[in-house]
């Protein structure tokens, strides 16, 4: 994570980290020395958003 943003690290190029946003999206660059690990809210908030929504019989 960096500036609020939760991505899942994608690539590693010339001192750069690449991240998607979960459930996938446009890509973006960031320093390695920029990432943090996700807090267990953030990781949980992350998750509802790329599991699939069952639907009702």
């Amino acid at each position: 994570m960096t500036n609020d943003r939760i991505g899942e690290v994608r690539r590693r190029l010339e001192g750069a980290v690449y991240l998607v946003p979960p459930g996938g999206g446009r890509e973006w660059a960031v320093r390695p020395d920029h990432l943090r690990k996700p807090t267990g809210e953030e990781r949980a908030r992350a998750l509802t958003w790329t599991r699939p929504v069952r639907s009702r019989p």
